[in-house]
């Protein structure tokens, strides 16, 4: 079964924990990563894991921090093992605690607004609930006038999502307002 999935997949692992110049020996045996004793032989791997049910699957450990051994080891899709990264951010609802892919999956919001909501302080149950409002309705005052972000865009010609963004990330409003937007070069090399 050399030239298999399943075997390419247990060489990798022992590789990655057991080989030092292995460039991902840090984040596995280097942490203190192990492979069982059992599965140090090819046969009780593959007895105990079975087929890799599809191109889409690869190893995965249910615990990151735990060994690769029969309890904490399955074929996962990528998107599973994504879920299942020590990198993860997690967020509880209801008590129940998933990772913001899976609450964006539950929603229908994306990964990155609630990320971005939880960035800028908002509470989980908001950041997952709150309907995404594609205009802000909230005034901004500048030089005396208050105006919805829509009427500035249109008097400054700044796109709205601009200075939507530019508010966002915390700018002063006077420097929303009038900050000229770069636009990118588009000329080809050799045009003049």
């Amino acid at each position: 079964m050399s030239n298999t999935a399943e075997y390419r997949a247990w060489c990798h692992m022992l590789h990655r924990c057991n080989n030092p110049k292995d460039k991902a020996y840090c984040n596995y045996g280097g942490r203190g990563i192990t492979v069982c004793e059992d599965w140090l032989k090819f046969e009780n791997f593959y007895r105990d894991m079975g087929d890799r049910p599809s191109e889409k699957h690869s190893l995965d450990r249910k615990d990151n921090d735990g060994p690769y051994c029969k309890e904490n080891c399955r074929w996962a899709t990528r998107k599973e093992q994504c879920n299942n990264r020590r990198s993860n951010r997690h967020v509880c609802l209801g008590g129940e605690k998933k990772t913001v892919m899976e609450w964006s999956d539950q929603f229908g919001l994306s990964n990155l607004t609630i990320a971005s909501r939880l960035s800028r302080g908002w509470g989980d149950e908001d950041a997952l609930q709150s309907p995404v409002n594609k205009r802000d309705p909230r005034p901004v005052e500048y030089n005396g006038e208050v105006r919805l972000l829509m009427e500035w865009s249109e008097i400054t010609g700044i796109h709205y999502e601009t200075l939507r963004s530019r508010l966002n990330n915390g700018w002063p409003i006077h420097d929303a307002l009038t900050t000229p937007v770069k636009h990118k070069n588009t000329k080809k090399k050799g045009q003049q």
